[in-house]
């Protein structure tokens, strides 16, 4: 059994640290997902040497991009690493409008 000592009491709680963290990237994939022509499909680019991205990405891609857009991948390393592929479906697109949706 683990001994954790004596209690050790406190006049007042430490100040609480602002919430951190990364700041989000959905701004960024709505703009680029934004981006791209009705059907055409287009890669999101990599900084990585290997060209992917993590499955955590992927995840956030699909949920960003709801049903207007196809979002599809290709390992680079199964499980972990993968390259990102988005099409917008033409019925997303309204009929007579030509290029991008919005």
């Amino acid at each position: 059994m683990t001994d954790y000592g004596d209690p050790v009491y406190v006049d007042e709680l430490p100040p609480a640290s602002s919430k951190g963290g990364r700041t989000s990237n959905v701004p960024a994939l709505e703009a680029w997902l934004g981006k791209i022509d009705a059907g055409r499909t287009a890669e999101l680019p990599s900084k990585d040497e290997d060209g992917g991205h993590p499955v955590s990405r992927v995840t956030q891609v699909r949920k960003v991009a709801g049903t207007a857009w196809k979002i599809e991948t290709r390992p680079v390393v199964p499980g972990k690493r993968y390259r990102i592929f988005a099409t917008l479906n033409d019925a997303a697109v309204p009929d007579g409008a030509a290029g991008k949706a919005k």
